[in-house]
């Protein structure tokens, strides 16, 4: 993670067993017409830095639905990451977006299955709703990154002219960020006799 920078977007999807969530999320964004390569990636968080990101998400009821921050280990056992950066960005403005995102942790924004639930009907044809209508007002996990970059650049980075919500795979295939490599190591526990031999 010694690469990794605040404001950076964080791609998440789970490996083996997924849940309907993630089944839908990925169905919804190939009817949409991005390829398998974008549409896999189910869940999107910001990078605050110290190891952590900003999130929201229904799946964890400790989370109550709202905006959290949450270290990234808690994730590496279960999902795969990719992590996608910008370097036209200045460390000022890096810094502004992960505020902003951090703004949103506990806030009045809420994971909203309702939204949720119209962007998978919306189709390839474009979405059906307003999403500034009242019954919308939560948010799904990719809108922190576009609330959070929008609110500091003052101008649509991720969402586009249709006003359809922004979704992982719309990160996935932005060109307005580019990937980071992404590589594990795992450090061995030593057993107290394993040492005891060493010394």
């Amino acid at each position: 993670m010694a690469e990794w920078r605040p404001a950076d977007v964080v791609l998440l999807t789970p490996y083996g067993d997924e849940s309907r969530k993630s089944a839908l999320v990925k169905e919804v964004q190939r009817r949409r017409g991005f390829h398998r390569l974008h549409a896999d990636w189910t869940h999107a968080a910001i990078y605050v830095g110290d190891g952590a990101v900003v999130h929201v998400t229904y799946r964890d009821p400790a989370d109550g639905n709202k905006v959290v921050d949450k270290q990234v280990a808690d994730f590496v056992k279960l999902t795969r990451i990719r992590v996608r950066t910008n370097d036209d960005l200045n460390r000022q403005d890096r810094l502004a977006i992960a505020a902003r995102a951090m703004e949103l942790v506990n806030g009045s924004f809420r994971y909203s299955r309702a939204k949720a639930f119209a962007l998978a009907l919306g189709g390839q044809k474009g979405d059906r709703f307003r999403f500034s209508e009242p019954l919308f007002q939560g948010i799904v996990c990719s809108d922190i990154v576009a609330i959070a970059y929008e609110g500091v650049l003052r101008r649509p980075v991720f969402s586009s002219a249709d006003s359809r919500s922004v979704l992982p795979a719309t990160l996935s295939v932005s060109p307005f960020l580019r990937d980071i490599n992404v590589s594990w190591c795992a450090i061995p526990t030593v057993t107290s006799q394993h040492a005891r031999e060493v010394r």
